[in-house]
């Protein structure tokens, strides 16, 4: 396995909030000030999927026990959730 490089993971211009590990352990999703969450291919280091279309900072995310779903949310100004299947879907 290579190791993250700073520059693949947190070399992105906001802060980085929260992450968590799929159940596979092959993907790490992380939560940004960006108002993103994104998927992480950890053997690569490399991100694999962008998800926008949060209003404001993505503080905490987690992915469902089978790993179909990933929840995101924040501190929005109006309470918010978001849980998206595999492909990116809302569901």
């Amino acid at each position: 396995m290579r190791p993250f490089r700073r520059n693949n993971v947190m070399g992105l211009t906001f802060r980085t909030q929260a992450v968590s590990f799929h159940p596979n352990s092959l993907y790490l999703g992380t939560a940004s000030s960006d108002c993103t969450a994104r998927l992480w291919d950890v053997q690569r280091g490399a991100c694999v999927r962008v998800f926008y279309r949060h209003d404001d900072i993505v503080s905490t995310l987690a992915f469902s026990p089978d790993g179909r779903y990933l929840a995101t949310a924040g501190t929005f100004s109006g309470a918010e959730s978001t849980a998206r299947d595999a492909d990116g879907a809302y569901t």
